[in-house]
């Protein structure tokens, strides 16, 4: 397969040499890297290269230290990342969104499906390519004679305690998914959810734990619902819609100004009905008016919203909300560690 990373291997630190980052959420990241490297390389054929590199599942440091970046030409050309990150900071916004130095973008045309989500942004600045959606799963063969949970809030009951899991990594848990929460619950509720979280595993490592009734295994997951809907084992698995709405989390598109018309083709295919299939595909609902519907009609939706977003800034958020759950969740849990 045709790589899609170009760039030279400094480029964790030189990000301003790239003139695409691709950050992917792991679901998304083989069927997208597959169909870009075609583009780049018949950019490549034409005398048009790119520098480029792919991020999956926010292994590079680019999307953690945007809020600290100061100057233009350290940030790449065009963006491509996903979830509730440094970009949405008040710091990058004072510095590059605000004195118009990224594309200003026209009006676009939403899926039905998201459109009551009000996902484009009111500056026009992030360009919203689809959503990722995290539910609960329940392994019924763990469950025991605890009631199935019908709501996030139901994970602040006591009877919950320790038995559910959310992705960790690094030593720290979905900055997403935890902010996500934060705007439900605020700050008393993390510490109450701290006590119920008592697993930090990938999603992957839940759905291959599946139906074993192991023990020292979660009985409820916080997951990304491509990897509820595709775990082989679905007789042991019942996949919780949350009353108040399974969490959405964006992946969306920054450009430079200067940069919009030498990179159009590559805009373009971000935000055409292609990259809308494949996100799709993935169970990622894209907002791209002609991508397939891939949740139920009925099934109820939830994002922070842009009041609460511009009201955070979301860098000094993240790493509040992290602290006060880390802390909450090494109390409740001496005896073991985050991955």
């Amino acid at each position: 397969m045709l790589s899609v990373t170009t760039a030279a291997d400094n480029y964790d630190d030189d990000f301003g040499a790239l003139d695409l980052f691709a950050g992917f959420p792991c679901p998304l990241k083989v069927p997208l890297e597959t169909e870009l490297a075609g583009l780049l390389a018949s950019r490549r054929e034409r005398g048009a290269a790119l520098t480029s590199t792919l991020d999956a599942c926010d292994q590079l440091s680019l999307v953690d230290r945007a809020d600290g970046i100061e100057l233009l030409d350290e940030l790449p050309d065009l963006i491509v990342t996903s979830g509730l990150n440094g970009f949405l900071s008040h710091p990058f916004r004072r510095r590059f969104l605000d004195p118009g130095l990224f594309h200003c973008w026209a009006e676009y045309p939403v899926h039905p499906r998201l459109a009551a989500l009000g996902l484009p942004d009111p500056g026009s600045l992030f360009r919203m390519i689809a959503v990722n959606l995290y539910v609960l799963a329940v392994d019924k063969s763990r469950l025991g004679s605890l009631p199935m949970p019908r709501r996030w809030a139901d994970l602040l009951e006591p009877c919950y305690g320790g038995t559910t899991a959310i992705c960790a990594h690094g030593g720290s848990f979905n900055e997403s998914a935890i902010l996500s929460l934060h705007a439900l619950f605020g700050d008393a509720g993390l510490r109450t959810l701290a006590r119920t979280i008592g697993y930090g595993l990938h999603p992957s490592q839940f759905v291959k734990r599946l139906g074993l009734g192991k023990p020292d295994t979660p009985a409820i997951a916080m997951l990304p619902l491509f990897f509820a809907r595709t775990a082989k084992d679905q007789e042991n698995l019942a996949i919780v819609w949350p009353e108040e709405g399974a969490l959405a989390t964006p992946l969306f598109m920054l450009v430079k100004e200067t940069s919009r018309d030498r990179l159009a083709d590559v805009v373009d295919f971000f935000t055409g009905p292609r990259v809308a299939e494949i996100c799709a595909g993935a169970l990622f609902p894209a907002v791209h008016p002609a991508a397939r519907q891939v949740i139920p009609e009925d099934a109820p939706l939830r994002w922070p919203g842009w009041p609460y977003l511009l009201a955070h800034d979301l860098a000094r958020l993240r790493r509040a909300t992290q602290s006060t759950f880390v802390a909450a969740w090494q109390a409740a849990h001496r005896d073991r560690a985050i991955p």
